[in-house]
């Protein structure tokens, strides 16, 4: 299981291992209630995680609420 959680990730590595491309093009991550450093630390975890499976990673960073 992806450390983060995602199924989609889950999913897309099996895929991939069966397919060898990816099954989605893009995975989107929400952040924008994190704190700046827990942000950048888990959006480089992410994309490492997608990025081998072909998948592009979209991540918010903004914030939300103002």
């Amino acid at each position: 299981m992806a450390p983060l959680g995602s199924g989609l990730i889950d999913a897309g590595e099996q895929f991939y291992k069966g397919k060898r491309t990816g099954l989605v093009s893009s995975h989107m991550l929400d952040l924008a209630e994190e704190r700046w450093k827990e942000k950048v630390h888990t959006s480089v975890e992410f994309f490492k995680l997608c990025s081998p499976l072909g998948m592009a990673s979209e991540i918010e960073l903004g914030v939300t609420g103002w």
